[in-house]
């Protein structure tokens, strides 16, 4: 099961908020579990969910782009309804109420991004080179450049004056990223398990 749903237009300040809440959201408890609840759950019934932002290019004009966040979730066709429970769970109350396991999330994404640095560095610097150039190498650099892992080890170094603002800042993403109108929903698998 695939939940997509188009982006609002954020603020280039915003960006990379958008990518860390994408990042964070599978991480985190929802509905009325904790997160090691939700791991349980998720362990026993599923084969995991993930989310992803896309840009969506457009293949007769690379410029016009549709920017997404997809939620997805795999599982066998027994327990596809405890899957389509859970991702409703994520996309309507995702917990971020635990602010220890927010911010050991945060610690371990910023020591590895700045673990892989050395080896990345190339990469970094071609994205950051062609951020200017176009708005969707911009944005894509927001996401994954040298621009987010800046932001990120911000936060993190000063994470205890910026985290109530930071927390705020998610409960707004939840609001405007997850519950927004057009969302699609594609659902792949044998015909007796599909959803109706």
């Amino acid at each position: 099961i695939d939940v997509v749903a188009p982006l609002p237009k954020l603020s280039f300040e915003d960006l990379w908020l958008g990518r860390l809440f994408s990042s964070l959201l599978p991480q985190l408890g929802c509905g009325n579990r904790t997160y090691q609840q939700t791991l349980e759950y998720l362990q026993a019934y599923t084969g995991g969910v993930s989310t992803s932002l896309y840009l969506n290019a457009q293949v007769s004009n690379p410029l016009a782009i549709g920017p997404s966040i997809s939620l997805r979730g795999r599982a066998l066709g027994r327990n596809v309804g405890r899957l389509a429970e859970v991702l409703n769970d994520f996309l309507v109350s995702p917990s971020f109420d635990d602010r220890e396991r927010i911010k050991e999330i945060l610690e371990k994404r910023h020591t590895d991004l700045e673990n892989n640095l050395p080896q990345n560095a190339l990469e970094y610097a071609s994205s950051k080179a062609h951020a200017p150039l176009l708005e969707p190498h911009s944005i894509s650099e927001s996401w994954y450049g040298l621009s987010y892992l800046q932001h990120l080890r911000d936060l993190v170094t000063n994470y205890a004056e910026k985290e109530d603002a930071f927390l705020q800042k998610m409960a707004e993403m939840k609001e405007s990223l997850l519950c927004n109108a057009g969302v699609h929903l594609v659902v792949c698998g044998d015909p007796q398990n599909m959803l109706t």
